[in-house]
């Protein structure tokens, strides 16, 4: 830990906090519980109701359902398997962010992430990150 040199890490850290910065400005709205409502996320909400209320009541997982199709298995749906560790990943990932700004999120620090294996200059990855990604969303504006 004496020879952690916070200069060379300090592009990445900027970096990052640049990135939840922007991410969190262009997503404003969202902080204050506005969100666009989202057909497939409702349909979707709705088609996992009957494995979500099997679940609160027995406390173990539905591997079927009746309330789609006339029934099918529920993998597609809801299941929550026990030794499954990507929902904390992702959660690490995004920071907690939820789902569009998390989608930003992730193409900044991956694009990022593409330019730093690149060996582009960290500084210049932050730009031509900056570049390739908010210059489509001021042209959509």
């Amino acid at each position: 830990m004496k020879n952690l040199n916070f200069k060379i890490l300090a592009p990445y850290l900027v970096a990052i906090l640049l990135f939840v910065g922007l991410t969190y400005g262009y997503f404003s709205p969202m902080l204050k519980d506005k969100v666009i409502v989202q057909s497939d996320m409702v349909l979707n909400k709705a088609m996992s109701k009957e494995v979500s209320d099997f679940r609160e009541k027995y406390d173990e997982e539905a591997l079927w359902t009746n309330s789609m199709f006339g029934g099918m298995p529920t993998y597609q749906i809801s299941v929550r398997y026990p030794n499954n560790y990507m929902y904390e990943v992702r959660t690490l990932l995004t920071l907690g962010m939820s789902s569009p700004a998390m989608m930003l999120f992730n193409l900044m620090l991956g694009f990022f992430i593409l330019l730093i294996i690149l060996r582009v200059n960290p500084w210049l990855a932050i730009v031509g990150q900056l570049h390739m990604h908010l210059l489509p969303i001021r042209l959509l504006s």
